[in-house]
């Protein structure tokens, strides 16, 4: 719960408080009045998920070996050789 900025209590949900904006103001079960200052701003919160989503992803990729890699492919069933066809046997 956040306090509403009115009267000081913790009467603001908050996701409620993160959804409100000018034009949706979230009203204070307590007072009544309205408040429409968000946590966090809508350009924050995307670039924090933007940051969530990728920077693990890399993280994850550079400490990653050529045999690790190989690993991951046995256990997911991925094939890293392309299969051999009778055009590609020479002889």
């Amino acid at each position: 719960m956040v306090k509403c900025p009115h009267c000081g209590h913790r009467s603001i949900s908050l996701l409620q408080k993160f959804l409100s904006s000018r034009s949706r103001p979230v009203e204070c079960r307590h007072c009544s009045r309205h408040s429409a200052t968000p946590v966090v701003t809508h350009f924050q919160f995307v670039i924090g998920v933007i940051y969530l989503a990728v920077f693990p992803n890399l993280l994850l990729a550079a400490t990653l070996r050529l045999t690790d890699i190989a690993v991951l492919a046995v256990i997911f069933g991925i094939k890293l050789v392309a299969p051999m066809t009778e055009s590609s046997v020479i002889g």
